[in-house]
């Protein structure tokens, strides 16, 4: 099943392998970013994103310090850092071109940030032509990282380097010599850019992370409908001990409302990471291994007779001849944030339902699950698949379970938006509200949303405007017929 390892060459809109004048859409636009066949020694099958540059005068060619860097990173460098990378350095290409035929007064290394956050169309000249919309500091902060990362690595094989690219040779030089100038005493890789942006350029600099908006929960009350009308299969009957359900979805559902998991972590899922809690024989124990560094199953343990254990990332690719989802193409892809482990040695947590009866109803949809709708032989251990069309036995993806998600919600007459907490994510901060709700320790809280840091539970747990409004006007309703409260201020008319 060689379907993670296919090659997605339509990254952008437009290829210059099919068209070498494609520079003629946009005056601006001379980059092209594709995933395809890099081969190596050691992996004659890796795939890397590539970015092609050219001129107006030139036929494309590939960036090869791009393809050296990803090479010096290594496994470090997941395909979505690939991409987003790869991206950022075709776009300063195209600015580095465009600002040379200005007669912007401002260094590179200055303009390229404040554009990147403010736009272009507001600029111009050549610049103006680049058609760049506003982006939000907290993206462009992001963005530019990955690009001051490339630009650190470049910076640290200069002296053995030729020539790069015409583009980037001034940049790198007007960078170089602005950290001499200004940090004379410190190494070139001592300091980020973010000390020589201004205005919106400050975009450079890493901040924490601040959530200030209010996490919006799924509707606790609205629940059983969405998993049990919502989920329900078209033209599906309640016969012969069907539930008419789409239990992948429900199952998955459950996983974030009741367990709490982030809407990426199900799709990382074998058959065999569901078992029986050995605390209560009619509960679910599900544990969440790490999707690359995780224990492989025990059947794959055991024939190798040696100390060290068998990895995920080993079993896939040698029993299956696949790669983690995590390093799969854009349609495979699932994401995963580190979390906080119960077993760092096998690379697991446990899933902790609360209420817990809901892991018993786990327990007896997923045996339905595995009799009813999981095809027996798909090739790949992963739990949940997609079972109808061409994409039959293939792993269930985010994004289909997201319009999925969507369809059951609208079925229910909800709209579906991030602010209303009706997108999958919603679940999660359901589980986190419900958790605070019940006064438990903020540890027994860290330790169930699986959170590295007591502060990550804040965002969930912190309550809602609403509530706060509610709490308010309680309190202030006890301390209306006391002494000296507002109101008997205001019956003397503020008199002093």
């Amino acid at each position: 099943m060689p379907y993670l390892m296919t090659t997605v060459s339509d990254v952008d809109a437009v290829s210059p392998a099919s068209h070498p004048g494609c520079h003629a859409v946009r005056s601006c636009r001379f980059h092209h970013v594709t995933h395809e066949p890099v081969p190596s020694v050691l992996d004659p099958h890796r795939l890397l994103y590539v970015l092609w540059t050219w001129d107006e005068h030139s036929k494309p060619a590939r960036f090869e310090p791009l393809v050296q860097y990803f090479e010096h990173l290594g496994r470090r460098c997941k395909p979505e850092r690939q991409r987003r990378t790869a991206r950022m350095v075709g776009l300063l290409s195209d600015f580095v071109r465009a600002h040379a035929r200005s007669s912007s007064p401002e260094p590179v290394w200055a303009a390229f940030p404040e554009a990147l956050v403010g736009g272009t169309e507001h600029l111009t000249g050549p610049l103006r032509d680049l058609l760049w919309p506003p982006a939000s500091p907290r993206s462009a902060r992001a963005r530019l990282g990955l690009l001051n990362g490339f630009l650190e690595w470049l910076g640290d094989r200069a002296g053995s380097r030729t020539s790069l690219a015409p583009w980037i040779d001034p940049l790198l030089a007007a960078r170089q010599a602005a950290h001499r100038a200004k940090h004379a005493t410190l190494p070139f890789r001592a300091v980020s850019w973010g000390a020589h942006a201004r205005g919106r350029a400050a975009a450079w600099g890493h901040k924490p992370v601040v959530h200030d908006r209010d996490a919006v929960a799924f509707d606790e009350a609205r629940l059983e409908d969405l998993l049990f009308f919502g989920f329900r299969r078209r033209g599906a009957r309640a016969e012969d001990g069907e539930l008419g359900l789409d239990l992948r979805d429900v199952l998955i559902t459950i996983l974030l409302h009741a367990g709490g998991l982030r809407s990426c972590e199900p799709f990382h899922l074998f058959v065999d990471d569901v078992g029986v809690d050995p605390n209560d024989p009619e509960s679910a124990e599900v544990r969440l291994y790490h999707p690359e560094e995780g224990w492989a199953p025990a059947h794959a343990q055991a024939p190798r007779r040696r100390r060290d254990a068998v990895r995920r990332e080993e079993y896939l690719r040698e029993w299956h001849g696949l790669v983690p989802r995590t390093d799969g193409p854009s349609g495979q892809r699932a994401g995963w944030k580190h979390l906080r482990l119960d077993r760092p040695a096998e690379s697991y947590a446990v899933v902790r339902w609360f209420p817990t009866e809901w892991g018993r109803v786990f327990l007896r949809l997923f045996g339905l699950y595995l009799n009813q709708q999981r095809p027996e032989s798909v090739g790949h251990p992963y739990l949940f698949v997609c079972d109808h069309g061409a994409q039959s036995g293939r792993p269930y993806t985010l994004q289909s379970y997201r319009q999925a998600h969507a369809v059951a919600v609208r079925r229910l007459g909800l709209n579906v938006a991030k602010a209303l907490g009706t997108t999958p994510h919603a679940h999660r901060h359901a589980y986190g509200r419900r958790l605070a709700a019940a006064k438990l320790p903020k540890g027994t809280v860290q330790i169930a949303m699986h959170h590295r840091s007591p502060l990550s539970q804040e965002v969930y747990t912190q309550p809602t405007l609403q509530q706060v409004a509610e709490g308010m006007e309680e309190h202030s309703k006890r301390l209306r017929g006391r002494r000296g409260s507002v109101s008997a201020l205001l019956s003397h008319g503020g008199e002093a």
